[in-house]
């Protein structure tokens, strides 16, 4: 991995008071609910429901096409991705939904406790239509002997988690942390033709996950939100702010795409906001990412052909 995206991750994670790497409070809430009572019994049971609180939806569509190629004279290889998956799910949500995107943010003592939704059952199966597939081939040819591999996933989007959503400190609207699991089978061969003629084939279960740490268009300076707790030192909190005007910093190298390659955290995801409805889209269609395909073990580089493409909506039952 590039320095400059480990230095990224780094700074993220540490600074565990600034935003979103901890159980998400939706999450937290619900694993105090052990019962399998119906959703309107969970509702009753929360006291956040008898303050303005109401049923919603949390939509999520997504849509990822990768291919690559590379061809010289000693190695020939082709990858490709194919994700596409949409998930809807029952939530709660908050009273209105404008705050921290085109109205003024809401007086809570720490905004990265604060979320927009809560899960009714966080077992649910969500996932509407999806479908999930890569390919791979690699030959290498070398003083008249020739290996092959060729690689194949098929599969399904098993879940589509929006883990959190916190109001961003780096530009206007939240920061996501979505996770995506696909399942499938994988089929994997290898020959080689020449002097040392050798074949072999494989067939397995898979998964993988794939992850989307997704903020704002980056701004020039932090917002102005409350994150810091009372208790923590002056050192500390000292410490923190600089830990997140470095990630603003390269945060804007991401959204400019500049960094050697684009990995988990993203930026650039916009946001738009009625009482009864909350959108959010992130778009990259930049070549500096690693194809999904590198999971079958069939070497794949960076992508020549890439679409990423995820919608998520919050909105108010009518």
């Amino acid at each position: 991995m590039h320095t400059a995206l480990q230095h990224l991750k780094s700074i993220f994670f540490i600074g565990l008071f600034a935003f979103i790497t901890s159980c998400s409070p939706s999450e937290k809430s619900n694993e105090s609910q052990q019962t399998a009572d119906t959703s309107s019994t969970q509702e009753a049971e929360d006291p956040v429901a008898d303050d303005g609180w109401r049923k919603g939806t949390l939509r999520i569509e997504l849509e990822i096409t990768q291919s690559g190629d590379q061809n010289d004279s000693v190695i020939n290889s082709t990858w490709a991705t194919a994700i596409k998956a949409t998930s809807e799910e029952k939530v709660m949500l908050a009273p209105d939904l404008r705050p921290f995107v085109n109205t003024a943010p809401l007086k809570v003592e720490d905004v990265t406790q604060y979320e927009p939704f809560r899960q009714i059952n966080p077992d649910a199966d969500t996932v509407k239509s999806s479908q999930a597939s890569h390919t791979a081939t690699w030959i290498v040819s070398s003083d008249g002997n020739k290996l092959e591999n060729h690689g194949n996933f098929v599969g399904k989007v098993s879940r589509v988690y929006l883990q959190s959503l916190h109001p961003s400190l780096f530009g206007n609207g939240y920061d996501a942390y979505l996770k995506i699991n696909l399942e499938g089978n994988t089929k994997t061969s290898s020959s080689m033709s020449g002097a040392a003629a050798a074949n072999e084939q494989n067939e397995k279960e898979a998964a993988q996950e794939i992850v989307f740490i997704l903020h704002p268009v980056p701004q020039d300076k932090l917002n102005d939100y409350s994150y810091l707790p009372d208790a923590m030192d002056e050192e500390m909190k000292k410490r923190v702010i600089q830990q997140n005007v470095e990630l603003l910093d390269l945060l804007k190298q991401t959204y400019a795409d500049s960094l050697p390659v684009q990995g988990d955290i993203r930026a650039g995801m916009k946001s738009e906001a009625t009482q009864d409805k909350l959108t959010m889209t992130y778009e990259y269609n930049g070549t500096k990412q690693v194809g999904y395909a590198a999971m079958l073990g069939v070497n794949a580089g960076m992508t020549k052909s890439n679409k990423i493409s995820i919608k998520m909506v919050l909105e108010a039952d009518k």
